[in-house]
């Protein structure tokens, strides 16, 4: 679950002209320069309406013009997630941004530089005494909650989960699925405990976040039965980690149909059109780009669209969890083309059932 926070200015109005260009430019750098002078290698990665910065200290950090958003994992802890929104006030203190935090009934939050005051604001969350409420006030201050561990602290951990030893890949093979579906479980419970014990989950939120942040249409793959993180594949403690064990084990059962592994595989959905020479007409860009936009607002999409050319046809997937749904949206779009269009509609991995759905086209298409 997700704390999510902003600090707000007024909107720059529509009709300033260059005036307001320059405005909503001179916003983000400036809030940029802000976080730089405390965490000077902090990277930024621009988006359509301003930029992401990966910090180390507060994790994603959202800038656009009139907004800084902030939103935490509460897996980290009330004394992590309250410090971090005081630290973050107090950096942007004077810049005339406001604190807006839909958490609270009331809406708005104050800068405080003392953080028993500034918690006083805070009150309505904590089912306490005022004396336990005070209490926790003052143990809860900002040096307390800029103890959290950075990421080379985080890596050093990590490289102490457990390295197990697997099954020789000819037994492993010889299990039936229910067998093997078992030893998984087996795994995943070993791979849980250490990241416990550990206290590993917020390194991997983190790393969740930044693939996420990077790739917008991508869902962080924390998959049933266990957490399992694509964005690890290439760190090498974690190609010698029983997590990435767990990963090829969890493949063996895709491609077993094991009914559970299979019921959270991506579903995909296809859309092909044949050309003459296997080029990728303008209007069929056209209809992908118009077809892509409302798929990831209704948040039916895991990643990007793949674009290839099978033979001579040009074609587009689209990976989710629904992929019915996925075809409601797109085939009224489909339809609207001059062109022959087929949508493949997978559900599961290669071999999982599928339909194919056919539009012939308009005249002269």
């Amino acid at each position: 679950m997700s704390y999510d926070f902003f600090l707000t200015l007024p909107k720059i109005p529509e009709n300033s002209g260059n005036t307001g260009k320059q405005a909503t430019i001179d916003r983000v750098a400036r809030a940029v320069a802000i976080l730089r002078q405390h965490e000077p290698d902090i990277e930024i990665e621009p988006h359509s309406n301003g930029v992401t910065a990966l910090s180390e200290h507060f994790g994603d950090v959202d800038i656009t013009p009139e907004e800084i958003r902030l939103s935490l994992s509460m897996s980290s802890g009330a004394r992590v997630v309250y410090g971090k929104l005081h630290r973050l006030m107090a950096q942007f203190s004077g810049e005339g941004y406001q604190g807006d935090d839909p958490q609270l009934s009331r809406g708005t939050v104050d800068h405080y530089p003392d953080f028993v005051e500034f918690m006083a604001q805070y009150r309505e969350h904590f089912e306490c005494s005022d004396a336990e409420f005070a209490q926790w006030c003052r143990a809860a201050d900002q040096s307390d909650a800029s103890q959290e561990l950075g990421r080379a602290e985080y890596e050093r951990r990590a490289s102490q989960l457990p390295r197990g030893v697997p099954l020789p890949h000819a037994e492993q093979r010889a299990l039936s699925p229910e067998a093997l579906w078992n030893h998984l479980q087996e795994i995943v419970a070993q791979n849980d405990a250490a990241i416990a014990a550990l206290g590993l989950q917020p390194y991997f939120d983190m790393l969740a976040a930044e693939l996420k942040a990077r790739h917008p249409c991508y869902r962080p793959p924390r998959s049933f039965p266990g957490r399992w993180y694509e964005s690890l594949f290439f760190a090498p403690w974690f190609q010698g980690s029983l997590l990435h064990y767990e990963t090829q084990t969890l493949n063996l059962l895709y491609y077993r149909n094991h009914p559970a592994a299979m019921a959270i595989c991506p579903q995909r959905y296809t859309l092909a059109t044949p050309t003459p020479d296997g080029s990728t007409p303008d209007d069929w860009k056209t209809l992908i780009n118009s077809i892509t936009p409302r798929l990831r607002d209704q948040g039916l999409l895991h990643r990007p669209p793949q674009a290839l050319v099978i033979g001579l046809s040009p074609s587009v997937t689209f990976d989710g969890d629904d992929v019915d749904a996925i075809h409601r949206v797109a085939w009224p779009i489909v339809v609207t083309s001059a062109r022959y269009i087929e949508a493949t509609l997978r559900r599961g991995i290669e071999g999982a059932p599928e339909n194919v759905v056919v539009h012939a086209g308009k005249a002269g298409g």
